[in-house]
């Protein structure tokens, strides 16, 4: 899995050397994603390219991405693009590590201790 806490904004200023350095992270074979957006306060176009971008190569691989810490005006946006349909949003990274577990099964009442 691979897990991105960004500590700025993402913009034009700095998309294009953010979404080199994921793809080098990205190992092979990985198509679990979580981006931590706790301390982002602003997305523009280009910021929500690379995130599209990010869930496509995701999805491709059998997998998905999942946003973690989106401030209440972010979820607005991201309604307002439409992401809100493709990407989960978690309150905390520790919510959306939890969302890639597997449901729980309940135990057989069969089963001895």
């Amino acid at each position: 899995m691979l897990i991105v806490s960004l500590l700025s904004d993402l913009t034009f200023e700095w998309f294009m050397e953010f979404d080199d350095q994921v793809r080098q992270a990205l190992p092979a074979g990985v198509a679990a994603g979580v981006l931590d957006l706790t301390a982002v306060g602003h997305l523009d176009s280009s910021g929500l390219g690379v995130v599209a971008r990010l869930h496509r190569d995701l999805k491709a691989r059998g997998g998905r991405l999942a946003l973690a810490g989106v401030a209440p005006h972010l979820q607005n946006l991201l309604r307002m693009v439409g992401f809100h349909q493709h990407l989960q949003t978690c309150e905390t990274l520790a919510e959306a590590l939890a969302s890639f577990r597997p449901a729980a099964t309940p135990e057989d009442p069969r089963r001895k201790e």
